[in-house]
């Protein structure tokens, strides 16, 4: 699978969170609209070196968020697709130029 692939995997995980979701301003469901919108960002901002590194420093910012919550069912969920974009964001390397 490749790069876009995956992200767009990640975005359908969240959607499919977002739409089991009671109540859409609980802590989950905004946890689950940011990881969906860095995914959105790292679709369209992940070129240059710049924006890798404003993306890897919102994606630590967003493991230290998750990591202080308590782990509901959901929360949980959430983790496991923020992982697979957190892989995503850190093992993308620019192109040779």
């Amino acid at each position: 699978m490749n790069f876009q692939e995956e992200n767009e995997n990640i975005k359908n995980d969240i959607e499919i969170n977002l739409s089991h979701s009671a109540e859409a301003d609980s802590v989950e469901a905004m946890m689950d609209l940011a990881v969906y919108g860095l995914a959105a960002m790292v679709a369209k901002h992940n070129k240059t070196r710049g924006e890798q590194l404003v993306l890897q420093a919102i994606a630590g910012h967003m493991r230290k968020l998750l990591a202080a919550l308590p782990e509901t069912e959901s929360l949980v969920q959430t983790g496991k697709v923020y992982r697979r974009l957190e892989d995503l964001i850190f093992k993308t390397y620019l192109p040779e130029q």
